[in-house]
């Protein structure tokens, strides 16, 4: 585990390795698919001027939803920008993303379902790689592993899954490792890499606009649903739910519907 990549100095300045993973994915994401941008009509700045703004806002808004989710891990507003405290929602940042992506698209003349397209298709590899920075930190952990299959991880003292299962009772203080838990950071990243190809593979055809951002929300949808039991560190919101799979149970058929509708529209339309 790697939760920092460069101090400089004993007290010095802290690079960490989740947010150094994170832009390095959002990199190769855009570089994915500059040239479908310019295929579908989407001028290169603009790529890069939206990307930014996504980057941004997309963690605040990861930000705010956790922090309305789980008010207890943040005791003063000050503490959200505090980047030693873990706690971001994907759904946040990706619906107010969705939104500001629409309105920008707006503002340049551009269809918003094409520009949504695009971020459909290049989001799913900022997933792939970002997973491995969760995995060096050390959050997002599974549950205890019982034997194959399965991949199985250990981490150091400190690290949440070891305090976790300190507090649980499980583990002595004084052990040098956690024990065994699922890699479901790996789970997770290989799930978003089939997701990628798929929707590389669909959008090399000429779609209706939208449908490919369509299809990505109802495969992430389905593909987090099915991997959250894995998860060690969700909480459960009700009947056996964590609150991501509640999201993806709602996400799932008004992506459905939207993927339908956008199947079916005209080449005139505004959206």
């Amino acid at each position: 585990m790697h939760p920092e990549l460069i101090r400089l100095g004993p007290d010095g300045p802290v690079l960490r390795t989740l947010p150094i993973v994170y832009l390095l994915a959002t990199v190769l994401g855009i570089l994915a698919t500059e040239r479908r941008a310019a295929r579908w009509g989407i001028p290169p700045r603009f790529l890069l001027h939206s990307a930014i703004v996504a980057v941004a806002l997309g963690l605040v808004g990861a930000r705010l939803l956790y922090a309305l989710e789980f008010p207890e891990d943040f005791p003063r507003w000050s503490t959200l920008l505090d980047s030693r405290r873990p706690g971001f929602t994907f759904m946040g940042g990706a619906f107010l993303v969705t939104i500001t992506l629409g309105l920008l698209a707006r503002r340049s003349g551009l269809r918003p379902a094409t520009v949504w397209d695009l971020y459909g298709t290049g989001m799913p590899l900022v997933l792939t790689v970002g997973p491995v920075g969760c995995l060096m930190a050390g959050c997002c952990y599974g549950i205890a592993w019982s034997g194959p299959p399965g991949i199985p991880v250990t981490y150091p003292p400190g690290a949440p899954a070891w305090l976790e299962q300190v507090a649980l009772g499980v583990l002595p203080p004084e052990a040098p490792r956690s024990l065994p838990v699922h890699a479901a950071q790996a789970y997770y990243s290989g799930a978003m890499l089939l997701l990628f190809l798929t929707l590389w593979t669909y959008g090399r055809r000429r779609r209706p606009p939208g449908t490919v951002f369509g299809l990505f929300l109802l495969l992430y949808a389905a593909a987090r649903f099915a991997l959250e039991p894995f998860r060690g560190d969700e909480r459960i919101l009700f009947w056996d739910l964590t609150t991501a799979q509640v999201y993806c149970a709602v996400l799932f058929p008004a992506a459905l519907g939207f993927w339908l509708w956008r199947r079916r529209a005209r080449a005139g339309s505004v959206v």
